[in-house]
């Protein structure tokens, strides 16, 4: 569906990269740089990214939330399948914060649920704020509306070339 609805935009004789893991990769490299005037964050470090694996830190405090019932094998499953998840603090007042982030080339209703759920797992774990963040090139007004609902910030992602 999302090939179909592609090549109906840009048409078979544009070059273009369909995976998603090619934004993820790029945004890997910029995503604490960007979160942080979206989110007014400052302090940022990535913690868990699909090119960085989560710290051994990290993996025992989800271990022991799981092992004390305050989180879910879902909940656990859906920390570890989250595409970013970044420390931070407030610029405001400089409390700590966790931010889950989901990144697709175009924002869905699942990318919103999924970043919603994967905030709330994280705070679930660590009993501190959390953020949920949907990151990509473009979200249409429908999804912008329920990421809003939801709680949750849209990221806008520079496509390539226009850095």
């Amino acid at each position: 569906e999302d090939v179909a609805e592609i090549t109906n935009r840009v048409g078979w004789n544009e070059s273009i990269s369909l995976a998603g893991g090619d934004l993820e990769h790029r945004l890997h490299r910029r995503v604490a740089r960007l979160v942080r005037p979206v989110l007014e964050v400052r302090r940022t470090r990535v913690i868990q990214a699909p090119t960085l694996g989560p710290t051994s830190d990290f993996l025992n405090e989800v271990e022991g939330a799981l092992a004390d019932g305050r989180i879910t094998e879902g909940q656990e499953w859906r920390i570890e399948q989250t595409d970013f998840i970044l420390r931070a603090q407030r610029r405001a007042d400089c409390v700590p914060v966790w931010i889950a982030i989901e990144a697709s080339f175009t924002v869905r209703r699942k990318d919103v649920i999924r970043a919603r759920a994967s905030a709330d797992a994280l705070g679930a774990v660590f009993g501190e704020e959390t953020l949920a963040v949907v990151a990509g090139y473009g979200i249409d007004a429908a999804k912008a509306a329920q990421a809003e609902a939801a709680g949750v910030a849209y990221l806008q992602v520079p496509r390539p070339g226009q850095e």
